[in-house]
């Protein structure tokens, strides 16, 4: 009898890029696409291609990690991907029940991570089960606020927007005095040198 041929039970279509990096890559602009089918074989078939590699990089490494838009995760599968002038095609076989599983439920937060020479902890991002809207990597001083402050702390928050309206926010503060204290947060509505009104607060 003839061996039945593998149908694709689910399929990816995922916009990556170098913005998607928590934090992104300091001036780096590559984008990229990966297009991921789960088969009926319990094997995984991948396509990952970059635009715009920059000059003297290469690319590495590429995994499935476990993460929000906002979070660096473990590796939950590792793709070992060839890349030739910036493209990879490849299939994992034999996929761990557990894994399939996560991949099949839409709610899990799954991302795929493209590695390079020269950004080893990850080039360009992009997360399986949804996509990424907004992107900003916002640096922090006190010399922003009006009127300026005299603080020497500093921060950065990341902030990311996603398809199902979801913001996912991440704020770093360093070098905050001893006496001081971080007591809330928030995202205004105003031009640069001007105050607005809070739109949303994240922390108190």
């Amino acid at each position: 009898n003839p061996v039945p041929i593998p149908t694709i039970v689910k399929e990816w279509n995922i916009s990556l890029s170098a913005k998607y990096e928590n934090p992104a890559p300091a001036a780096r602009n590559e984008t990229g696409t990966a297009n991921l089918q789960l088969l009926s074989d319990n094997s995984l078939v991948y396509t990952i291609a970059i635009n715009g590699l920059a000059g003297g990089d290469a690319l590495v490494a590429a995994h499935l990690h476990a993460g929000d838009a906002i979070t660096n995760g473990p590796i939950v599968l590792g793709l070992d991907p060839v890349f030739t002038a910036g493209s990879a095609t490849g299939i994992i076989a034999n996929l761990r029940i557990s894994l399939i599983d996560s991949l099949k439920s839409a709610t899990n937060e799954i991302y795929v991570n493209v590695h390079s020479s020269q950004v080893g902890s990850g080039l360009v991002r992009g997360q399986v089960n949804t996509n990424i809207e907004l992107a900003a990597d916002v640096a922090l001083t006190s010399a922003n606020e009006v009127p300026a402050g005299t603080s020497v702390a500093t921060g950065l928050a990341l902030v990311r927007l996603t398809s199902e309206k979801k913001a996912y926010i991440k704020l770093t503060v360093t070098g905050l005095e001893a006496a001081d204290a971080l007591t809330a947060a928030h995202i205004h509505k105003a031009a640069a040198g001007v105050n607005g009104p809070v739109i949303l607060g994240f922390y108190s």
